[in-house]
């Protein structure tokens, strides 16, 4: 589902809450349980067949070793009354996006009661991307997964606007460097990044300061 009755009668709410809470985490963990059981995560962590015939589901294990490693600060196993800070969340999310696929089911095994998976990965990143976007969306949350599975805060659209057709052209290399990377740092979805974009603006501030007026063009 796409939208809702409340988004076509009333308008799709504002996204401008930064920080993920208890009842969006619990909606989260249960599409992220539903895709380990239902094999979608078996695309980069395939459980084997014990007759050696094929995939036929999410290696859980194996989903989990690699989660541990990648996102470290995440806790094992997920729970949906313990929340993780938001910036984990959101590595966890990319982890799931970089694993998922539409599970596709082939021959039935009678012996083990299962059947043999392929996956279509365009197919089930997308399906993944737009059930977490839904549910950002309607918990009036800033941030998103892109097409690719990569999340990204939503900036206030008179801020992005801005940003997005700034172009940085001060007649200092420096400068126009310093800018460049406080624009990508500020679009960042953790705050420790976003704490980098002042301080890169800060310091290109301190730098016009030093410069002659005729050093400079404006952009």
């Amino acid at each position: 589902m796409s939208t809702y009755f409340t988004d076509r009668e009333y308008g799709i709410q504002s996204q401008t809450i930064d920080v993920i809470d208890e009842r969006l985490w619990a909606g989260l963990y249960s599409l992220i349980q539903t895709g380990i059981g239902n094999g979608s995560f078996g695309l980069r962590f395939p459980e084997q067949c014990p007759d050696g015939n094929g995939p036929c589901g999410c290696d859980e294990q194996a989903f989990r070793q690699v989660l541990g490693a990648e996102v470290p600060w995440i806790e094992w196993p997920l729970s949906p009354n313990k929340l993780p800070e938001t910036p984990v969340i959101l590595d966890l999310l990319e982890f799931c996006a970089s694993a998922v696929g539409e599970p596709n089911r082939g021959a039935y095994h009678s012996y083990y009661r299962h059947h043999h998976l392929s996956w279509d990965r365009d197919a089930g990143l997308a399906r993944f991307v737009a059930d977490v976007n839904l549910l950002f969306r309607r918990n009036a949350v800033a941030y998103e997964l892109t097409a690719t599975g990569q999340a990204r805060r939503l900036l206030p659209q008179a801020i992005a606007n801005t940003i997005g057709w700034a172009l940085f052209q001060t007649g200092d290399t420096e400068t126009d460097r310093l800018l460049e990377a406080a624009r990508q740092w500020i679009l960042s979805p953790k705050p420790d990044d976003r704490r980098n974009a002042l301080e890169k603006l800060w310091d290109a501030f301190e730098r016009l300061k030093t410069l002659e007026p005729d050093s400079m063009r404006s952009g």
